[in-house]
C-alpha cells in the first residue's frame, strides 16, 4: 500500500512589526521596515509595499506606478523616495508566495 501526501501552500500571513524609524525619515523619503510573517506558509517570493497619499479633505490615490513597490526577500525594508514634505501616507506591506493569487491588494 502506498499513500501520496500532498502539502499545499496557502497564502502567507501579514508581515509583522511594520514601522518607520524617526531616524530614517528624510525630507522626501522614509525607510519602512518589517519582520517576516509569523505564518510563512511556504516561501515568500516578494513583498509589495503599497502607499497612498492622504490629503486633509480627501484621500487621493497615487498613480499605479507610484503606488506600489516590490521588495525581494531576504530584504525586509524599503526606502520610499519622492515623498511630499508634510504629507501623511497610508502604508501596507503584503507578503506574496506561489499561492497568492496575483499579489494585488486594494488599499482602502
Amino acid at each position: 500500500v502506498t499513500a501520496t501526501i500532498r502539502i499545499v501552500e496557502s497564502e502567507p500571513g501579514p508581515p509583522q512589526d511594520v514601522h518607520v524609524d524617526k531616524a530614517e525619515i528624510g525630507e522626501t523619503s522614509a525607510v519602512i521596515r518589517w519582520k517576516e510573517p509569523e505564518e510563512l506558509n511556504g516561501d515568500v517570493k516578494r513583498y509589495i509595499v503599497y502607499y497612498t497619499e492622504m490629503t486633509p479633505f480627501t484621500k487621493r490615490s497615487l498613480s499605479v506606478e507610484e503606488q506600489n513597490k516590490t521588495v525581494a526577500p531576504p530584504q525586509l525594508w524599503y526606502n520610499l523616495t519622492g515623498l511630499t514634505p508634510y504629507t501623511q501616507y497610508q502604508l501596507q506591506i503584503v507578503a506574496v508566495n506561489e499561492r497568492t493569487s496575483d499579489g494585488t491588494v486594494l488599499v482602502g
